[in-house]
């Protein structure tokens, strides 16, 4: 029966510091005048993300892993998923990669237009020469 006890409490000190954590982090982003809730579209994806969890509680709109009431903990910038499947790292890596996807995508455009044009030199060169 002490195991059992010493892991309840061991349960809740964990989901007290994830949320303090949270809240402290806003805090300080508030204090220094930086946005503290992302955007309705942001929102509702990591909300979408929840609702699909098998963590997810649907009747209390809380997470069994960390126990906070998602439908508030998503709005946060400063809010992550326990399990890592959203989070300002999560989102700040998708938003690198789209910018880096959508760089490597104008490289490869301007790459193809040069290319192109030298096959087209090249080809017509040929014919004129064949």
């Amino acid at each position: 029966m002490k195991n059992f006890s010493n892991e309840i409490k061991q349960e809740l000190l964990d989901k007290l510091k994830g949320l303090t954590e949270t809240v402290s982090d806003s805090l300080s982003d508030f204090s220094k005048g930086k946005p503290v809730f992302v955007s309705s579209e942001t929102q509702e994806l990591r909300m979408s993300i929840c609702r699909a969890c098998s963590d997810f509680n649907a009747a209390t709109s809380q997470c069994r892993r960390c126990g906070c009431f998602m439908s508030a903990k998503t709005k946060l910038r400063q809010g992550s998923c326990p399990i890592g499947k959203w989070g300002r790292e999560w989102w700040t890596k998708l938003k690198f990669l789209i910018k880096f996807l959508e760089n490597v995508a104008i490289d490869f455009s301007n790459w193809l237009k040069k290319v192109g044009m030298k096959m087209q030199f090249l080809l017509g060169r040929n014919l004129m020469n064949g």
